[in-house]
């Protein structure tokens, strides 16, 4: 899956740098994935912490690899992305955005 980021904002990182923040997940609902595979973040500075946070920002890719043969069963994967997007100086709530491959 592609996700494009806005510019001037950003979403944490699989995992995310503390506990207390939202990690970017891929959750499929109707196939279970051999693995999910996330982008290398990119470094960010934030204004709440003397930690630079792992985020990724642009355009990035995350890859689910699934059973051999088993998407042929099915032609649409149901599911959600949940991400936190924030700027420098603020967070949107979290969100558990649709996906739907045909």
């Amino acid at each position: 899956m592609t996700v494009t980021i806005d510019p001037g904002f950003h979403i944490n990182a699989n995992p995310a740098s503390f506990d207390y923040l939202i990690p970017t997940t891929l959750n499929v609902s109707n196939q279970a994935p051999l693995r999910v595979t996330y982008p290398a973040p990119v470094s960010f500075k934030s204004k709440f912490s003397n930690e630079p946070l792992n985020v990724y920002e642009g355009t990035v890719r995350i890859v689910a690899a699934f059973q051999h043969g088993s998407l042929k069963r099915t032609p649409y994967i149901f599911g959600t992305l949940t991400v936190q997007a924030c700027t420098a100086a603020l967070c949107l709530p979290p969100a558990d955005l649709p996906l739907l491959r045909k």
